[in-house]
């Protein structure tokens, strides 16, 4: 997985093109880029339980406190990594937020984190997300080579150019927002499946809302779905959508 510039979605859904670095991603950045120390520890490296409080900026695999790295915590290789973001700190990088081979992340309630590419981005495996806080990126906000489980909390947000995308499978349960501006809110490889509760959205501004690129989807709607306007429906999967409660959202399959 490319560790510079802005996520792309698989081939074969065109018509889009990931944009500039989104404002909350540029406040974050712009305010933590002079004299900020970061917060995250111990030091970025296999099997760690790191915790982060106050604010990290581009810690890197550096020991705290550190501004030197490129990527808010981690350097794309680290595996086994669990990392625990207080309530109300931020994790933000030029590249990445977070960025491990695999791991297990737990934002806090008004914490953030956020990158200039991806907010969290498992480079070689899997991704487990508790979110109660913000997650952005100017790409993807989650991008997981492995499968990425995900639970986003009442009043949480996750949100980018693209919400969540993984190369394997897709496992979601919202109760708050996730967001993709200019591609999918959520793009799972071989399979999504998605608990949408009550009062939740899932929305693509300009194309399908959940797409499955080459397997099923299985969705449980209890809040909103919706892909954009004339462009996208609000489930795109290439096999088949088993999915309970379809209003206020249209699927399709398509071999």
């Amino acid at each position: 997985m490319a560790k510079a510039g802005p996520a792309l979605a698989y081939s074969g859904k065109a018509g889009w093109q990931v944009l500039g670095l989104p404002s909350l991603v540029a406040m974050a950045l712009a305010a933590t880029a002079s004299g900020a120390s970061a917060d995250c520890t111990p030091t970025a490296a296999n099997n760690v339980t790191a915790t982060c409080t106050g604010t990290t900026t581009n810690q890197g695999a550096n020991p705290p406190p550190s501004s030197a790295g490129v990527d808010g915590y981690g350097t794309g290789v680290e595996t086994g990594v669990t990392v625990n973001v207080s309530n109300g700190a931020s994790v933000a990088g030029t590249n990445n937020g977070i960025n491990v081979g695999d791991v297990t992340v737990n934002n806090g309630t008004g914490a953030t984190i956020s990158g200039g590419n991806v907010g969290i981005t498992a480079e070689t495996g899997a991704a487990t997300v508790v979110n109660s806080g913000a997650i952005s990126g100017a790409g993807y906000a989650i991008d997981s080579l492995g499968t990425a489980t995900v639970t986003n909390n009442a009043g949480a947000t996750i949100a980018g150019s693209g919400g969540i995308l993984t190369n394997t499978a897709a496992n979601i349960t919202n109760f708050g927002a996730i967001t993709g501006t200019n591609t999918f809110a959520i793009s799972g490889n071989t399979a999504v499946t998605i608990n949408n509760a009550a009062g939740a959205t899932i929305t693509a501004t300009i194309t399908d809302a959940i797409f499955v690129a080459t397997g099923a989807a299985t969705v449980v709607n209890s809040g909103t779905i919706s892909g954009g306007v004339g462009a996208g429906d609000g489930v795109d999967a290439r096999t088949a959508v088993s999915a309970a409660r379809l209003t206020p959202f249209t699927a399709t399959s398509r071999p």
